[in-house]
């Protein structure tokens, strides 16, 4: 039987990740967009502009979510806020549904490039268009004012700086977390 994503999840991340499902590197169309904390763990960001993911290339097979091997991603669809994928095994040779966010974290690049062959990119939450899910804090720039936060967006290529102001409006607990791990705290 196979392992599920969440039991084969390496303790040791380098980066902060959350639970949660979004897009590509959204551009606010607002200079205050929203980023709500979910009752499960979720963190999704409102009022964001969606852009295309950019191309990349990946092999048709040996292609890993954690120990497993996968040929292809076969489809997706929309369960609750998150998107599942369908995905085809190679041994034993079945087909599953699994996380967006388990793909994300495991086989990124193809990931990406099935969301690129897909006539309509990466598709919007049909419930809330505007929601968006952090993957992982990535890094830190500017002064203590005017401070960013480079996030990784599930499902998407590339990172954005956002404000750090609106995510801890938003989304303190997370941001906390990842700024004590960052300087070595616990």
């Amino acid at each position: 039987m196979r392992q599920s994503w969440e039991d084969s999840q390496s303790a040791a991340d380098e980066d902060y990740s959350s639970s949660s499902a979004s897009p590509s590197p959204p551009r606010y169309e607002s200079s205050e967009p929203a980023i709500d904390e979910q009752p499960n763990g979720a963190t999704r960001v409102k009022n964001a502009k969606k852009q295309p993911p950019a191309k990349a290339s990946s092999s048709a097979s040996g292609n890993q979510i954690g120990k497993c091997t996968f040929r292809k991603i076969v489809n997706h669809r929309w369960s609750g806020n998150d998107i599942e994928l369908q995905i085809h095994w190679d041994d034993p040779d079945e087909i599953t549904w699994e996380p967006e966010k388990a793909i994300h974290r495991d086989a990124k690049s193809a990931l990406i490039n099935y969301w690129s062959r897909q006539p309509e990119g990466r598709p919007l939450n049909p419930q809330d268009p505007e929601s968006f899910t952090i993957f992982a804090f990535k890094g830190v720039k500017g002064s203590p004012k005017k401070r960013q936060i480079l996030v990784e967006w599930v499902g998407w290529a590339k990172p954005t700086w956002e404000p750090e102001s609106v995510i801890k409006q938003t989304a303190p607990l997370l941001l906390r977390e990842y700024l004590q791990k960052r300087s070595g705290k616990q």
